[in-house]
């Protein structure tokens, strides 16, 4: 059995939901990765969740709300709106990060391993960004 990914004091762990589909969750460290599944760039906010892989029953979110209250600290910034340019704009420089070249995308060790295709990630995270500009917000209350 792995332990797993250990957290700092004053680092959150992710929700228990299983592994993130699509992306080589062994290299994503808390420290260089802090709030997946998603990432925030200069306050844009991307989801890096492709989905879960996993067996068992994930985590109930109350429970995890209630261990984010316990031992950890809401925001009271709102988040600006997101438009397909500016997540164009913030999802280019997580691509060219240092952080994202020390990825594993082959990796492995005693009953486990992974090969995940970079590129095909790379094609569905901007696929969310085009879903972006296609999506308009209705009013509160109106119909589709």
């Amino acid at each position: 059995m792995r332990a797993g990914p250990s957290y700092e004091p004053n680092e959150l762990r992710p929700p228990r939901l299983g592994a993130l589909s699509g992306m080589p969750y062994e290299s994503l460290r808390p420290s260089g990765w802090p709030d997946i599944p998603f990432v925030n760039v200069d306050g844009i906010p991307l989801s890096f969740s492709l989905g879960y892989a996993g067996s068992g029953v994930p985590e109930p979110a109350e429970n995890y709300l209630k261990y984010c209250r316990a031992y950890g600290r809401f925001s009271t910034e709102l988040f600006a709106k997101v438009t397909s340019a500016s997540a164009t704009n913030a999802l280019n420089p997580v691509f060219k990060s240092e952080k994202w070249k020390a990825l594993k995308w082959k990796d492995g060790g005693v009953g486990w391993n992974y090969a995940i295709d970079e590129e095909d990630t790379k094609e569905r995270l901007w696929k969310q960004v085009e879903n972006m500009a296609k999506n308009k917000t209705s009013a509160a209350g109106s119909g589709r």
